[in-house]
């Protein structure tokens, strides 16, 4: 299909050389005619899309289990056009997790603390739940711990949309809309390394399983199996731009700041079920600023920088927070408690080379994110007067993450002299990485097919 604009440029060329343009037949024009409407229908379309859920869904990089920059990257080419409109399908999917250091490389679920029944024990005891020790004297006596792995693998897909919409060449409003389908499920395994000398045979180990499952209902914890259908947090912002030409020794520059909230409406994790995770802020309201940047360098190359710092605010909610060293989504203490999220920063550099042959080009890029513990600022208390441990809570809620972005992408529109609506086709693929920072965090790959206009 002949682009307007490619049409207005050969024929702007014909018409000065002199040459004739024939006539097309009725049937060839009327059918240009309607590819040509039905495109700005279309465009028409996904411009009141954007503007009706002007608020779009959440994509700030403030969630440690999706890789929400898959959602929230840079556009790929800037000229062209002052709008931005993109669809997106994707897929997600996990199966470790970083530690608390580079050398370690925990379990999926281990990122909420190692899994020890004798902590388990401790807690149902401590809390409440239970007045004796459920485990044999001799597993009591003879060892310090006996533990489990919490081995596990997370799987999302779904389709995204993103926005921006200039009101004036200074100040415009924009946003990110998703849906996702998400499930994650875990499969403890015995130790049996570490057992060894404790479990003496078949029945000894089938008695841990089975007390493993008899403590689990005593928790009030459901089988770890885990799915959900639903949209992301809210997020709208507005956006103030500057543009300079031939400044600075760049062909192009645009620098923009936006300003946005996030309001929660995505659903929060299952604190009853252990493999369920947030799809967004886990509830909490919040805000944002971001910096986003763009140098073109070259004819054909560019770079620039995303950097982000956001804040959820406080809220109160019923939760699930160890009593003693368990881990966190096996809590043995279910109470009201107010959470103080930290402060998220993100930093994502990036470099593209267009138009390497025609219209393909090749973009590079590198996200570090990280996020401060959360605070429970007050001292709460069960009903039966029990601590809470919430220094492991603060501790463990402390994340960062890193990733390495590999991008293609083809502009339809590389030859002609007016953009238009034609679209910029892109495959990124976004890879987990520990080469300087990440911690606690799920080592998830996301891949996205995405379809970038911009009118």
């Amino acid at each position: 299909m002949v682009e307007s604009g490619c049409l207005e440029s050969s024929y702007s060329k014909k018409l000065e050389s002199g040459v004739r343009i024939p006539l097309s037949p009725p049937q060839k024009r009327d059918r240009l005619g309607y590819v040509f409407m039905f495109k700005k229908i279309l465009c028409v379309i996904c411009l009141a899309i954007h503007m009706s859920f002007w608020s779009f869904l959440d994509a700030m990089i403030d969630n440690k289990y999706l890789d929400q920059y898959l959602l929230y990257r840079p556009f790929v080419i800037y000229n062209g056009g002052k709008h931005h409109f993109d669809i997106q399908p994707f897929v997600m999917t996990a199966h470790s997790a970083s530690g608390d250091n580079k050398d370690e490389s925990p379990e999926l679920f281990e990122i909420n603390g190692k899994y020890d029944q004798i902590k388990i024990d401790q807690a149902l005891q401590s809390s409440g739940r239970t007045d004796t020790s459920l485990l044999r004297s001799d597993f009591r006596n003879s060892v310090n711990a006996i533990p489990w792995f919490m081995r596990g693998r997370f799987e999302a897909y779904g389709i995204g949309f993103r926005g921006e919409y200039m009101i004036t060449d200074a100040w415009g409003i924009g946003g990110v809309l998703y849906a996702i389908h998400a499930s994650s499920r875990m499969e403890m395994v015995q130790n049996k390394e570490a057992l060894k000398g404790i479990v003496l045979g078949a029945g000894d180990a089938q008695e841990l399983l089975v007390l493993n499952e008899r403590m689990h209902q005593l928790l009030g914890v459901t089988p770890p199996l885990w799915s959900k259908t639903a949209f992301g947090d809210i997020d709208a912002y507005i956006v103030g731009k500057k543009i300079y030409d031939y400044a600075y020794k760049c062909k192009h520059i645009e620098l923009a700041v936006k300003a946005g909230v996030l309001v929660p409406t995505a659903p929060s994790r299952s604190i009853n079920n252990p493999a369920s995770i947030p799809l967004g802020g886990n509830g909490h309201w919040g805000m944002y600023g971001m910096l986003d940047t763009y140098f073109l360098l070259k004819e054909d190359f560019s770079c620039g920088f995303l950097l982000q710092l956001s804040k959820r605010f406080a809220k109160t909610y019923c939760d699930r927070v160890p009593s003693g060293q368990e881990p966190t989504i096996y809590g043995a203490i279910v109470e009201q408690i107010r959470t103080d999220p930290g402060l998220t920063v993100g930093f994502a550099p990036y470099f593209t080379f267009e138009r390497v042959r025609d219209g393909l080009g090749f973009g590079l890029g590198y996200t570090l994110v990280s996020h401060s513990g959360d605070q429970l600022p007050e001292v709460f208390k069960h009903s039966n007067n029990i601590s809470v441990n919430t220094d492991i809570v603060e501790r463990i809620s402390s994340w960062k993450s890193e990733y390495v972005t590999l991008r293609a992408f083809y502009d339809c529109a590389f030859d002609c002299e007016r953009a238009g609506a034609s679209p910029v086709v892109s495959f990124m693929w976004d890879i987990p990485v520990n080469w300087l920072i990440a911690q606690r965090s799920y080592k998830t790959q996301g891949i996205a097919f995405i379809v970038e206009s911009r009118f």
